[in-house]
């Protein structure tokens, strides 16, 4: 046996060298300059592929001192996502594969109880904040040893988190997204009109703002126009806004020209992960306020887009803007470097002199990387007299040559390029750069061209603290306070939370859209993400659930109540009425299946009744107040059947051959499986067997006999769904035969008497609870009764007369009791 064990593992490592070789050699054909050993595999820099530049050497030295295989194993998952080009990101996957680092043995010989300990290890860490990244790692880590298995590297491990493990972990995640909800639920409005307050402020020029906080707000105000994430906006072009000619119109008894209501506009962004971007539509009331943030972003940015529209049309040739071209060619001295990097005619201050040697002419002179050093050269000074008036004794300057610091500019220009399309860690700006709407205009390094990314729109919209964000948030710069809790904060802005405010909204409308429309007007691949932005309370969401009342019965009921001060003003009684041999109709069963939507009502105990159609009849449970857990199935209580009425006699007859067809078909299986001898327990299939047939074994026979006696043998029968098949069967056939009784007449009512088929299944499961069955319940009253006569219901005055009906056979309503 470990001889076996020995080959078997000797296998999956030769499969390992296998598949590594083979994928080796695919990336080699694919990505020649990339190595598969390497620590890092610039695939992204160097290919401009999907998958991101890979970093093994942290995983690396999480499995230091274990088996080799493990990396390389995660060497080849990883070379597969690259290859298929479907992932984004390799950091999930590393994070899962990180799971096997306390595994004790090496990957051929992993087994089910590694994993089985590993998971447990993992639930028991877990915590609500991490539940969810828990569960995530865990199924992911499935997903690759399958990988693996279908490789031959590792065993047929068949493992998946158990249901215990998903329950715990989900239930840790609920908590933690109930949590933040609620916490979340109670400032988001605060939030929203904080961001009021600032689009009022940078509408009106408020001093307080520069022209970085009012391009930052008019980006927050893109967010509002639908449900977006913020790589959404940071992507947008500035030719990504139009309308549709006469999409909506203004609704109003005066004519109006305004173009504001005669086309809608959208934007052309992306959506949720997964999804291809397509037209989301403005808000109305945004539409207008739309047009003066795109013209903010434009005019902030016009710097910037110049910069890069030059570089487009000339990428080795440093931008100089028109009053500083004279200067391109020639040796440049500190005072013209800096009018350079400022993009202005402007003259320096012996302070801004200072910084540009220190930062540009001193490293090209002595540079400590080992390059070879920039010789200064000398130039005449071109400022003859000085500011006060008098002869400048400086004649000559230190100079450097154009060449050198257009090649520094230059490598520092294009170094910035290639970072504006990174707007976020996994998304980039993939269209002409020229044309990127977030292009903003900075203070600091104006020659470089900037843009907002998904990291300065944060530290803009919210203070985090620290050195890294010495210029305050827009909203600490314009004193906006909120109360979080118990404790008044600074206002802030998530980028997110633009998007929990508009689905809620859209969520808490008074013409309530379906879900399908909020998911599409975002742009979401999943319906079930909706509930990841609804911050609806639940007071709002139960004061949504309650029922309307029909406004089509308000007038029936009025003239009910009238009619009732009529009765008892003038005495008027009604009593109950037996037509012997006649059927009375009070309405047609056609009627009431053509006015479904009408609500077909009938008058009973002075109350009114909804009657619902089924394909069977018509159910008289009252589905707007309690759903009926039967309402497909003909063994409902309440559910009536009509003799003459062709349609729904038709589906009785239907529904009798399919389940008597069922029944047999499921016994002959029995039979099969015990004439055969493949059943695990022949003695206990024999046992089964004569419990439901007794004598002979024809199946049509056994089915017949089953289905008539169904009341003697169901508390034998073990299988709930034979059992329940067994007395739809029952049902069926019954109906049926009353529909085939010639002195059974037209427009008889036919209903099933069991009062455990109703519309409270929980009383049902009460009552299994609490006695065992129905006939115990009986049994317990019975007693109950006798020994304290004083709550018997005869001492109500209550007394049983059914002799003054009239026969069943004669009268409107054949009944078939329920056996005991």
């Amino acid at each position: 046996m470990n001889r076996m064990t020995d080959l078997a593992i000797i296998r999956r490592a030769d499969a390992l060298q296998a598949l590594a070789e083979k994928r080796r050699q695919d990336m080699k054909r694919r990505w020649p300059e990339v190595d598969f050993d390497a620590e890092i595999w610039p695939i992204k820099t160097l290919y401009d592929t999907r998958l991101l530049d890979v970093r093994f050497g942290p995983t690396i030295a999480n499995f230091a001192g274990k088996d080799d295989s493990y990396v390389l194993a995660l060497r080849c998952l990883i070379a597969s996502a690259a290859l298929e080009g479907k992932s984004k990101s390799w950091q999930r996957g590393f994070e899962a594969w990180r799971l096997l680092a306390t595994s004790p043995v090496s990957m051929s010989a992993l087994h089910r109880q590694h994993l089985h300990r590993l998971e447990a290890d993992e639930i028991e860490k877990a915590t609500p904040e991490s539940a969810s990244a828990c569960s995530q790692r865990l199924g992911l880590l499935s997903r690759q040893l399958d990988e693996l298995a279908r490789e031959g590297v590792v065993d047929r491990l068949m493992w998946n988190p158990s249901i215990e493990a998903k329950g715990a972990l989900r239930k840790l995640t609920q908590q933690q997204r109930k949590a933040f909800q609620n916490a979340k639920g109670g400032v988001l409005d605060r939030q929203i009109e904080a961001l009021s307050e600032a689009t009022a402020a940078m509408l009106r020029g408020d001093r307080r703002l520069s022209t970085a906080d009012r391009s930052a707000i008019a980006v927050a105000n893109i967010l509002m126009c639908a449900p977006s994430r913020i790589n959404e906006p940071l992507t947008l072009k500035i030719s990504d806004r139009y309308t549709l000619e006469n999409f909506v119109e203004r609704v109003s008894d005066q004519a109006s020209s305004d173009d504001l209501y005669r086309a809608h506009q959208l934007l052309f962004m992306k959506g949720s992960k997964g999804a291809q971007a397509s037209a989301k539509p403005i808000l109305n009331f945004m539409i207008d306020l739309t047009e003066q943030c795109w013209q903010i972003l434009l005019d902030h940015g016009k710097r910037s887009r110049a910069i890069v529209a030059w570089y487009e049309l000339h990428p080795d040739q440093l931008y100089l803007p028109a009053v500083l071209d004279h200067l391109r060619g020639r040796p440049l001295s500190a005072r013209e470097i800096w009018q350079i990097v400022n993009v202005t005619a402007e003259e320096p201050t012996h302070t801004d002199l200072t910084s540009t040697y220190q930062s540009i002419l001193r490293p090209l002179n002595k540079p400590k990387d080992g390059t070879v050093p920039v010789e200064f050269v000398e130039i005449d000074n071109p400022r003859s007299t000085r500011n006060d008036g008098y002869k400048n004794g400086i004649t000559k300057l230190q100079a450097l040559p154009w060449q050198a610091v257009e090649t520094l500019l230059l490598k520092q220009v294009k170094s910035r390029l290639a970072r504006l399309r990174k707007v976020t860690p996994l998304t980039r700006y993939e269209g002409v750069l020229s044309e990127m709407l977030m292009l903003v205009d900075r203070d600091q390094t104006p020659y470089l061209p900037q843009a907002w990314d998904d990291r300065a729109i944060r530290d803009r919209l919210k203070q985090r603290g620290g050195k890294r964000q010495a210029d305050p948030c827009v909203f600490i710069k314009l004193g906006l306070r909120m109360t979080q809790g118990n404790k008044e904060v600074n206002c802030y802005l998530e980028p997110h939370d633009t998007r929990r405010w508009l689905t809620s909204q859209a969520l808490l409308a008074s013409e309530r859209l379906s879900d399908v429309l909020i998911n599409k007007w975002a742009n979401r691949l999943c319906v079930g993400q909706l509930d990841h932005y609804d911050f609806r309370t639940d007071e709002q969401k139960a004061d949504q659930a309650a029922m309307p009342a029909p406004r089509e019965l308000v007038e029936l009921s009025k003239g009910l109540q009238a009619l009732e001060g009529l009765e008892s003003q003038y005495g008027l009684s009604a009593q109950v009425v037996v037509a012997h041999g006649e059927g009375i109709a009070v309405t047609s069963l056609e009627e009431i299946c053509q006015a479904t939507d009408d609500r077909p009502v009938a008058r009973t105990g002075g109350q009114l009744i909804i009657l619902y159609p089924t394909r069977f009849g018509m159910c008289l449970h009252q589905h707007h107040e309690t759903p009926c857990r039967s309402y497909s199935c003909p063994g409902c209580d309440n559910q009536v059947a009509v003799k003459g009425h062709m349609p729904t006699n038709e589906e009785w007859r239907k529904e009798a051959e399919l389940t008597n067809r069922s029944i047999v078909n499921q016994l002959q299986n029995l039979l099969t499986a015990r004439n055969r001898g493949i059943a695990d327990d022949l003695e206990a299939l024999d046992a089964h067997l004569l419990t439901l047939i007794g004598k002979g074994l024809d199946p049509q026979a056994m089915t017949s006999d089953l289905i008539q006696k169904f009341h003697e043998v169901k508390d034998r029968i073990r299988d709930p769904n034979f059992k329940r098949s067994l007395e739809r069967a029952f049902v069926a056939k019954n109906v049926v035969a009353r529909l085939d009784d010639p002195e059974v007449t037209s427009g008889a009512l036919i209903k099933y008497h069991n009062a455990s088929q109703h519309s409270a299944p929980g009383h049902e499961r009460a009552i299994e609870s609490h006695f065992g069955t129905r006939e115990a319940m009986d049994r317990q009253s019975e007693t109950f009764y006798k020994e304290h006569s004083e709550f018997a219901p005869a001492q109500l005055g209550l007394r049983d007369e059914g002799h003054l009906l009239a026969d069943s056979k004669d009268g409107d309503e054949d009944v078939y009791e329920q056996a005991a």
